[in-house]
């Protein structure tokens, strides 16, 4: 086992002037012939080792406004899911803002990681209560630690739970900061395996190559992350034409956005979640593989009532590279299946990493989702509880 320094601050990688394989000589000024130098391999592996360090996931984000934050409790109050492929992200911290009970009794008035049976992770107890809440007056902050283990190498579902009135108007979920990398259980280079004096062995620069491969490919970013509110008896039974924190649903034979379902197609303008991902692309953004960003999209949603069947369309910004209009993704949701998170390999999108973070038009970096039963409704329902999505090895 060995213990390398992941240091918090990255200067700034120069390479070129450490990296010639020659000098100039004091004596006349003339070029001095020398062997490659091992500082520059050794820079470069203190910065990746800074990278794989301090490049914490985010895996989720909520918030929702105090008037409509759920404060009796339900085990679990919020469900998410993602893929779970970083190794680096041994240890997480969930961080919550949260307000004093205005109901509830009981002497563990508190948050924590959902099991399915006992919370073995969370925060500390508050069973204060007050009869009025003010926003601003009365917010707090509460955290707690959830040591997983290695990374799960699939896609997981994780959630919170809230016991006696425990409030939650907002909170992440966040891997934890490793400022020492342990060779036995983190992805990490060995700088020192670059020696002075020595050759430079192409063993350290696959190193670097394959950790950097993986910290470019699998600790990526989540765009999507949304779960409805349960209550401690479950998910809400929500109307069709409903579109708020208990949950989405809709009846109609036709596509309405899950935002607002007054709007029934993608445009510049319509609801949806903007994504910032200019120049996160891989390769020269002048060939269509550089500009692509491919999103994987997943939905938790039940289909019932008569004997159709549900579909969840993500509709991502039109652009040629990613098919234009077409640059959408339909994933199905089998009637009298139970609720379930749904969607697979081929439910993706992309995304167009030259387009400016500004850009107004239909080609903005923004998905939107939408909905409809897929025929002639009778008496179907499809209702939608939670939306996921996030950023994909290359797409080629």
């Amino acid at each position: 086992m060995t213990f390398i320094s992941s240091p918090y601050n990255s200067v700034g990688l120069e390479l070129a002037d450490i990296c010639k394989p020659w000098t100039a000589s004091l004596n006349d000024g003339t070029d001095k012939r020398m062997m490659n130098r091992a500082q520059a391999l050794v820079r470069l592996a203190q910065v990746l080792n800074h990278c794989l360090g301090h490049y914490p996931r985010v895996v989720m984000a909520m918030n929702m406004q105090q008037a409509i934050a759920e404060g009796v409790g339900a085990d679990p109050l919020y469900e998410w899911y993602y893929d779970d492929q970083v190794t680096n992200g041994r240890n997480t911290t969930t961080s919550l803002i949260i307000h004093p009970r205005e109901a509830g009794a009981g002497t563990d008035c508190e948050a924590g990681r959902y099991t399915g049976g006992a919370v073995t992770e969370s925060t500390s107890i508050l069973n204060t209560t007050a009869t009025t809440v003010t926003l601003y007056d009365d917010m707090m902050e509460a955290n707690y630690p959830h040591a997983r283990g290695n990374a799960a190498a699939a896609e997981i579902t994780e959630a919170l739970s809230t016991f006696n009135g425990y409030t939650v108007t907002g909170f992440s979920v966040q891997d934890d900061e490793l400022s020492t990398l342990d060779s036995s259980i983190h992805d990490h280079v060995v700088p020192e395996l670059a020696k002075r004096g020595a050759e430079v062995l192409d063993d350290l620069l696959e190193e670097v190559r394959d950790k950097l491969h993986d910290l470019e490919t699998k600790n990526l970013s989540k765009f999507i992350s949304w779960s409805a509110q349960r209550l401690a008896a479950g998910w809400q039974t929500v109307a069709a034409g409903t579109s708020d924190e208990t949950g989405c649903a809709t009846s109609s034979a036709s596509f309405v956005n899950l935002i607002d379902q007054s709007v029934t197609a993608r445009s510049a303008t319509s609801p949806g979640m903007s994504c910032h991902v200019r120049n996160r692309g891989w390769g020269a953004q002048d060939e269509a593989n550089g500009k692509l960003i491919k999103v994987m999209c997943r939905v938790n949603s039940v289909c019932a009532g008569g004997s159709l069947h549900g579909v969840v369309r993500f509709h991502g910004p039109s652009f040629t590279a990613g098919g234009g209009a077409n640059n959408y993704c339909d994933i199905p949701v089998t009637n009298g299946a139970a609720q379930a998170w749904n969607g697979g390999a081929s439910d993706f999108v992309y995304l167009d990493a030259s387009a400016a973070d500004g850009d107004t038009t239909t080609g903005r970096n923004k998905i939107d989702v939408l909905f409809k039963i897929d025929g002639a409704v009778t008496t179907e329902k499809l209702s939608v509880y939670g939306l996921s999505a996030w950023q994909h090895a290359p797409a080629y």
